[in-house]
């Protein structure tokens, strides 16, 4: 959108107007029309602007005091009057305009907040393990949806999940709230991923309030010898990409119901190998359609350059193929990229 579009659109209307109003006969006035000047001037520029911008029209509304138009003085105090009541809705309407953009400001200022609180950075690295993270939001009013990870450093490794609430605005929130909070709090405690998952599926079904409310996740463990644990409760499988290999997914078939829907995971076992790198995704990826209305699919295209990639721009490289393919984003995208070090 072209900057200052509304100053321009107020100058060309009232060029017009002024031109209208010479070459037409001295019997004609339509400087009254110039009442909608300052509304326009209101939509880019601030009240006292606004006001100092349209004195000149009250003058051209009154221009009967230099002969010019030949109209009555009823005429003329009624022109002048609607002129500066124009003026007064126009320095009201830009008012108006600035208390609602600051109070969007601070909208999204504590919105952005509340994301860094429920989703922070992950760590750089943990151990034998890179972490990179992105988000991206199908939503320019609010930066965080239901889709979430989270990474945790226990005293036997690394536990992670990434998952999608079902559902969307304000509760899904606080549901991605309270799994993440249980996933906190529960990820260094249990012993295994099905405890942890029985852990999270209760946490789900006490916050839910209907049946329709779930949420899909991975949950994970990177072991210190090299290795990951994954249990799938009706998430998209997350993308094993071996450093000399193609892509593929990490035992998809062992997927399970989602969390507050019973549960009952069945944890596949990956050995890795330093310089091996794993995404985990939202649907968000690859839920959209490209220019023809075709649902795209993460091919080779888009998912194996991820194993090349610098490790710190993977994951912005793969937002911008997705992009390059489909346009904007339709949904919340979340993303967690590790890779194999193999050294602490």
């Amino acid at each position: 959108m072209m900057k200052y579009q509304w100053t321009v659109v107020a100058i060309a209307y009232f060029l017009g107007v002024l031109l209208a109003d010479i070459l037409v006969t001295p019997h004609q006035n339509f400087t009254g029309l110039l009442t909608l000047t300052p509304v326009l001037l209101a939509l880019e520029w601030s009240p006292l602007v606004v006001t100092l911008g349209s004195v000149p029209l009250v003058v051209l509304a009154a221009d009967n005091a230099f002969g010019t138009n030949q109209t009555t003085t009823e005429g003329i105090v009624v022109r002048t009057i609607g002129m500066v009541v124009g003026i007064g809705i126009g320095a009201y309407l830009a008012y108006f305009r600035q208390q609602r953009a600051t109070t969007l400001d601070l909208s999204r200022a504590a919105t952005e907040a509340a994301h860094q609180a429920i989703l922070p950075a992950v760590p750089a690295s943990v151990g034998a393990y890179r972490l990179s993270s992105a988000y991206r939001s199908a939503s320019e009013e609010s930066p965080i949806g239901g889709d979430f990870y989270k990474v945790i450093e226990t005293g036997t490794g690394i536990r992670l999940i990434v998952g999608d609430v079902q559902g969307k605005g304000l509760d899904a929130i606080a549901m991605t709230a309270a799994v993440l909070g249980c996933f906190r709090e529960w990820a260094p405690e249990t012993d295994s991923l099905q405890q942890l998952v029985q852990r999270l599926d209760a946490r789900v079904m006490d916050k839910a309030s209907g049946a329709g409310d779930f949420a899909t996740a991975v949950v994970a463990s990177l072991e210190p010898d090299l290795g990951i644990e994954v249990a799938n409760c009706g998430h998209p499988s997350p993308v094993y990409l071996p450093r000399r290999s193609r892509g593929r997914a990490i035992v998809p078939e062992r997927r399970t119901r989602p969390l507050g829907l019973f549960p009952e995971p069945k944890i596949s076992t990956t050995p890795l190998s330093p310089g091996d790198r794993l995404l985990f995704f939202t649907d968000g990826l690859f839920e959209c359609r490209d220019a023809s209305g075709t649902w795209i699919e993460l091919d080779e295209a888009l998912i194996g350059p991820v194993a090349d990639d610098p490790f710190d721009d993977a994951l912005e490289l793969l937002l911008g193929r997705v992009e390059d393919r489909v346009g904007s984003l339709r949904d919340d995208v979340a993303l967690l990229l590790v890779e194999v070090t193999g050294r602490a």
